[in-house]
Parts: C-alpha cells; structure tokens; sequence
C-alpha cells in the first residue's frame, strides 16, 4: 500500500513540473483521437467571404462558419466543431504590422511556456506563397502561417489538441484574397 501511495504521489509531483495536467494524462493513456467519434459524413464544402473579406472554402462538418473577433474587423475565426477533446481553434488575420510574423509568434509562445519546433511539410496554397512552422505546445500544438499574396499578407495562428493537423492545412489551402 506505501508504495502504491508512494508512485501516486510521484506522479502528482511530475505532473506539476512538466506542466501537464490530470486530462494531459487520460488523453496520453487513452488517444483523445480515439475517444470522440470519426463518423464524419462526406465533406460539405462551403465558400464564403470571411468578416475580414478573405474568401474561405472549409468543410462544414468539420468547422463552424467563421466569425469576426470582437473588435478586430481584419481577424476571423474558425473552430472546429466537434467534442473539446480535440478542439481546434484558427485565427486568420489580413494584413498586420509584422516584422516577421513567425518570428514574432514563436517568442509569444515561448514567453507562455516551452515549445519545441517539428517539422511540417509545405503548404500549397493557391495564389499565395506560404511558409509554415508547428510547434508542440505541452499538451497542445499550434501552427503559424504566412500567406503572401499579390494584394498583402494573411497570418494564421492555430491552436489544437488534435494530432491531425491536416483540417488546418485544408483550411488553410482555401483561403483566397479577395477585395
């Protein structure tokens, strides 16, 4: 019994170090993947021009319609529908005073806590030139986009705690610019 306390107690305390919470550890022993249904029917394409004017095809049943964050007309936000285990949320931003988008974002979240950068493959987004980087966040990961468009540029941040990224990527593959 001591030593059954003494492993729990144990792990409790590593918990606390690494930042990582009691759901960071049912979804590592469970696959939070595995945990939310993927019946998802045939996709449902939609286009629409985005509060910030940019036109978006996404699918409908894997995001909401996209919404203009409060106070910022030049921002949308999609999030994915679905259960919060593996909840995505993207920030897409026309235009911005950005030295360097990527660089700038990347300090952001390192001030938050510790990242480590993976590799991603490249983006091939229609009409732009797109540059990419991902980062593991703990129990999250988040994906920073450039877009650089004839017109100006388009920042998209995306926070998720899904494995898959690849919803991200089509998103981001439908955004166009459009005035």
């Amino acid at each position: 019994m001591k030593r059954w306390m003494a492993l729990a107690l144990a792990l409790v305390m590593a918990f606390s170090l690494t930042g990582c919470g009691v759901m960071d550890f049912m979804y590592y022993l469970f696959d939070s993947e595995d945990l939310v249904a993927q019946n998802d029917p045939e996709p449902d394409y939609q286009t629409v021009i985005a509060p910030n004017g940019l036109v978006l095809t996404y699918d409908a049943n894997h995001w909401g319609a996209p919404v203009e964050e409060e106070g910022a007309e030049d921002t949308a936000v999609m999030s994915s529908t679905g259960s919060g285990l593996n909840q995505t949320v993207v920030m897409i931003q026309k235009g911005g005073d950005y030295e360097d988008f990527l660089e700038q974002s990347a300090a952001e979240l390192e001030e938050v806590g510790p990242t480590v950068l993976k590799e991603m493959e490249e983006i091939d987004c229609p009409g732009a030139a797109a540059t990419a980087r991902r980062y593991d966040c703990g129990s999250y990961q988040t994906i920073l986009v450039q877009l650089d468009f004839e017109e100006g540029s388009v920042y998209v941040t995306a926070a998720s705690k899904a494995a898959d990224y690849s919803p991200i990527l089509d998103l981001v593959q439908g955004i166009q610019w459009e005035e």
